[in-house]
This record gives C-alpha cells, structure tokens and sequence, in this order.
C-alpha cells in the first residue's frame, strides 16, 4: 500500500491519487463550516457550491478546484425565508 493511500477514504472511486508530494499539501477549500443548504438552488450558502462539487471536491485536480473557487464569488445563493406566520 503507497503511504499517501491513507488519505483516500476506502471505496472512494473519485478519489485518484496522483503522487505522495500532492497528498502532504492541503487540499485548498472555500468551506468556512456554515453548511446550510438552498434546496431550490441545491448550492451551500456558506461556500457556495452545488452540492455536487461538495461531493466530488476530495476526488478534483488542483485546477479543477482552482476554476471553481475562481467562479464561487460570482455565484448567488437565494435562501428562501421561512412564511411568517
């Protein structure tokens, strides 16, 4: 088993490990631990992303994630308030 191997969760077919020096950096994330949802728009209104990059986040090259962080400040979350009663 490669070292690096450990940082891949077991049965993540996203995941690719590409080399050992890629796996000791930090995997850059615009995630700030406010997850909250926008279910119409299906984006996290903390950081922004679809919950799909959300999910495939660990598995994308560096310009991969690097496109969509380059993207996230453009993006609009319109979180539905509740009907007030």
């Amino acid at each position: 088993m490669h070292p690096a191997a450990s940082y891949i969760w077991p049965g993540d077919a996203g995941a690719v490990l590409r080399n050992s020096a890629e796996m000791k950096t930090p995997i850059l994330s615009p995630c700030i631990k406010v997850c909250v949802v926008d279910e119409t728009a299906a984006v996290c209104a903390g950081c922004r992303r679809t919950i799909d990059e959300v999910a495939r986040w660990a598995g994308m090259t560096d310009a991969e994630r690097r496109r969509i962080m380059n993207e996230l400040p453009h993006r609009q979350v319109r979180m539905h308030k509740p009907a007030e009663t």
